[in-house]
């Protein structure tokens, strides 16, 4: 029943529509779903099977727990670089056959559980294309569709989105699913526990002494004299990614040879506190003992090396040797390849990512260097680049706002994502709309905008933002946003902004049925919009008059109203608003009998 809402054109809407419809041949559904898989990696971790070695004892009881047909959750807990994602992939590859819907996902890039449930609904045969449709309701049905079709869900990091404000939601489905689950099973990856219920959690520690002597040969080294290498596993826990860079280092400085000295090397950097930890404290020590190797062997790398992995810690996906390039215009494959051979990089196909542990710790480094700025600055450049191209990809529009935020380019990132703003209010990618423009209004309200460029956007920022809102079904926020949008636009003289304001501040009062406010806030829309001569604002509000006027029972009126609006409509060539009004006409004549 509602007309235009946004402070926007139809031709931009129409350039968006064509980018990302020809970049990937959407249809709705399609669309839809590679939106949702956005924040999503949906492909298993990549196992080396040169270097991989069986955990005999932990593999049989993983899989014999998704086997069992009363079982229906595993939450594998261990510390960052232990090894549970590879664990997870060998199960999802051991077992994926068993379910009707095997599906991975990857959550270090914190999608919202909205993300997460209706990405999980639709690949088992559940559109739900509502944005707005509440968490509470996406619990109910993600829980009792996954009881109706088999489904293997393997979500891994799932502690990345613990940070999220609807981390409550994930919470709420996960203990319902604890209690009530059946026919399909799910497989956390976790570093802290999730679960109330301890008898799903399995808790992954690291190599014993005979699977850590075999890695460690699996990685090239020979042990020498008395030394063996269950010595350096015991030194380290068995922590395979300690172990991997322990075995780094031997290679670049001992020719990849363990013997007492390089083990009394080994024991002064791993210099252990505590004589009987507990497993959650060997963990945590194996992280700290990450740091220090990391450390030592960062300081041993190439400059060139180097540089490159702190600058592509910036990227948040993986990336390509043409990123990665992007960067360095001397690097190649086989520069990345030296990383992944050191145990920084892990490549998958023909991308390469950070061990998260690892990026954790060349994010602090690049931090502390004081070389973040550069680095996001090369990759604006190569997303920016991208955008120049005939058809242009949503994803590569947001890569761009992100680099701009963190170079704190509030303008730039507004003007990378705009282009976008039309095609998914259209549809109806609401929170992400919201996750976009509120980081914009949050900063620039904390600290105002100091150039008349970014003071010119700011309300229509807020406009877009109330509009999330109101269609997310937060209708007091949108409100006050939508009041501050009318306040600066009236401030600095800006009519067409103040009649759009007004539109849109009486379409949230019309949302929370205040129909008499909504009234007068649209009549005000109205007059400004003939004075100022906009006929497609002119037919908005007179369409926003009538669903008011519909909605207290005063049909004659509102039929007046909707052919005015329809009158305009038509005579500017507004077909989509043409085909509102004659359904919204159609709606009231329908409401008179």
């Amino acid at each position: 029943m509602t007309d235009i809402r946004a402070h926007s054109s139809d031709q931009s809407k129409q350039i968006v529509i064509g980018e990302l419809s020809g970049t990937a041949n959407f249809g709705d559904a399609q669309a839809q779903r590679e939106i949702l898989a956005l924040n999503i990696e949906r492909h298993p971790t990549r196992r080396d099977l040169a270097k991989w070695v069986d955990r005999t004892q932990v593999q049989a009881e993983l899989k014999q727990r998704i086997d069992d047909p009363h079982t229906h959750l595993v939450e594998v807990v261990a510390a960052g670089g232990v090894g549970k994602s590879l664990l997870a992939a060998w199960a999802y590859e051991q077992t994926h056959r068993q379910f009707t819907h095997p599906l991975w996902l990857n959550c270090s890039s914190q999608p919202s559980f909205n993300n997460v449930s209706r990405y999980i609904l639709q690949e088992i045969g559940f559109l739900i294309k509502d944005d707005a449709t509440p968490d509470a309701s996406l619990v109910t049905e993600l829980r009792s569709r996954l009881i109706e079709r088999p489904t293997l869900v393997v979500i891994d990091q799932l502690e990345a989105v613990a940070s999220r404000e609807d981390w409550p939601a994930f919470q709420t489905f996960l203990t319902q699913w604890q209690d009530q689950g059946e026919r399909s099973t799910l497989v956390l990856t976790t570093r802290q526990p999730v679960l109330t219920n301890e008898r799903y959690r399995l808790e992954l520690a690291g190599f014993n002494a005979d699977e850590g002597a075999t890695y460690l040969c699996q990685q090239g080294l020979q042990a020498s004299g008395e030394t063996t290498f269950a010595e350096l596993v015991t030194l380290g826990q068995g922590h395979p990614l300690l172990l991997q860079l322990a075995a780094s280092w031997l290679k670049e400085t001992a020719d990849a040879r363990l013997d007492s000295n390089g083990l009394s090397f080994f024991e002064q950097l791993f210099q252990q506190s505590q004589s009987d930890p507990s497993l959650s404290e060997q963990l945590t020590m194996s992280e700290s003992q990450v740091e220090q190797i990391f450390k030592a062997l960062l300081s041993r790398l190439a400059p060139q090396h180097r540089e490159l992995l702190l600058a592509v810690s910036v990227y948040r996906k993986p990336f390509t040797v043409t990123q990665a390039q992007a960067m360095s215009a001397s690097i190649a494959s086989v520069d990345l390849d030296a990383l992944t051979d050191r145990g920084f990089l892990i490549v998958q196909e023909d991308f390469w990512t950070l061990h998260p542990l690892v990026k954790t710790l060349v994010s602090a480094e690049l931090g502390a260097t004081g070389e973040a700025a550069a680095a996001h600055q090369k990759a604006v450049t190569y997303f920016s680049e991208r955008l120049q191209q005939e058809t242009v990809a949503l994803e590569d529009r947001l890569e761009c706002f992100h680099h701009h935020y963190q170079l704190k380019e509030y303008k730039a990132a507004y003007d990378a994502i705009q282009p976008a703003r039309s095609w998914l209010e259209l549809q109806g990618f609401y929170h992400l709309l919201r996750d976009l423009y509120g980081q914009l209004v949050a900063v620039w309200q904390e600290l105002p905008p100091s150039t008349p460029e970014a003071q010119s956007v700011l309300p229509d920022a807020l406009t877009t933002l109330g509009n999330a809102y109101n269609s997310l079904g937060e209708y007091r926020r949108a409100i006050d946003l939508h009041e501050q949008s009318l306040a600066i636009a009236r401030a600095i003289g800006d009519r067409r902004g103040e009649a759009a304001a007004l539109n849109n501040l009486g379409n949230a009062y019309y949302s929370l049925g205040g129909n008499h406010r909504a009234i007068d806030l649209h009549e005000q829309a109205l007059a400004i919009q003939r004075a100022i001569g906009n006929r497609a604002g002119e037919a908005a509000a007179l369409s926003n008059l009538g669903n008011a006027y519909y909605s207290l029972g005063e049909y004659h009126r509102a039929i007046d109203l909707y052919k005015q609006s329809l009158a305009i409509k038509c005579a500017i060539g507004n077909q989509g608003g043409e085909a509102t009004a004659l359904n919204n006409l159609g709606n009231a004549y329908y409401a008179l009998g």
